[in-house]
Order: structure tokens, then C-alpha cells, then sequence
């Protein structure tokens, strides 16, 4: 018999104070995706009261017609304006693109964010190696102070494993 060990820790995602006016972007290739369509449940249900800060999701997958799970659910909120834009990185079709290289041609959108007037969060959420190589992106783009803003501000949130 082997044993496991199971541990179970709160989790660090949490809405932006006020989303009417705090910009966030979601990165969450694959699994990654799960806190996000909370977010994006309680955006549907804010903005029926409210106008909403701008959203981002950007989202990897192998195969489009395999793996991109929530499709329709996605592309609902996208049309709705729930989320601003979708941004679907698929890895196994033609050319590989990841969620990194998406956010590479989306730097100035990136920029603008999570900049320090826009007060923008950013959550990442999967494996560790796409958590390590979106956080070298954000370096390259914020530099290594404005990348230790994001973090001592706790406007960068991750949960990355495996």
C-alpha cells in the first residue's frame, strides 16, 4: 500500500475590489481555465447591473476541435461582452502558439492593464512551466521593478502546479 499525501490550501484568486473599474487578465491554458468561468459567472451577473472594466482570457488548447473545452460557453461570453476578448492559443495545429506568445503580440494591450494608472490584476492559473514562462514574459515587459509592483500590489495572482 502507498500512501499519498492530500493537502487542501485556500486559494489566493479573488475578484478585483471593483470590477467596474479594475481591468483583469486570465491566463489558464488547459485545467487552468476552472476559477476563471467563476469569474466570468459573476461578471455575467454584475453586468446586469453595472458597466464592467475591461476582461481578458487568454486561453491554450492542443486542438481546437479536441480539447477547447467551455467552447460555446467562451465564445456566449465573449459576444456578450462578459469577456472583452478571448484570446485562444492552440498548440498542436500548424504553428505551435502558446498563451505566452499571445501575450507577446498583445504587449501594448498588456501594458495599458496592468499598468500603474489602469491598476490592472493579472491571474495565471496551470502548470508551472507556463506560470514561469508568462512571468519572464511580464519581466521583459515590465522590467524587473514594474514585475515586483505587480506582485508586492498583489496584482499578480497565480496558482500553478506540476
Amino acid at each position: 500500500m502507498s500512501s499519498h499525501r492530500i493537502f487542501i490550501k485556500d486559494s489566493l484568486f479573488a475578484f478585483p475590489e471593483d470590477p467596474r473599474v479594475t481591468p483583469i487578465v486570465m491566463v489558464g491554458p488547459g485545467t487552468g481555465l476552472a476559477p476563471f468561468i467563476g469569474f466570468l459567472q459573476e461578471r455575467e451577473v454584475l453586468q446586469k447591473t453595472h458597466q464592467l472594466a475591461e476582461a481578458h482570457l487568454f486561453f491554450g488548447c492542443r486542438k481546437r476541435d479536441h480539447d477547447f473545452i467551455y467552447k460555446e460557453e467562451l465564445e456566449a461570453y465573449e459576444t456578450s461582452g462578459i469577456v472583452t476578448k478571448l484570446h485562444l492559443a492552440v498548440s498542436r495545429e500548424g504553428e505551435k502558439q502558446y498563451v505566452q506568445d499571445l501575450m507577446r503580440k498583445e504587449s501594448e494591450l498588456l501594458k495599458r492593464l496592468l499598468s500603474s494608472e489602469s491598476r490592472g490584476h493579472i491571474y495565471i492559473c496551470g502548470s508551472t512551466k507556463m506560470g514561469q514562462d508568462v512571468q519572464s514574459l511580464l519581466k521583459e515587459l515590465f522590467g524587473e521593478e514594474g514585475f515586483k509592483s505587480l506582485e508586492k500590489e498583489k496584482r499578480l495572482i497565480k496558482e500553478l502546479w506540476g
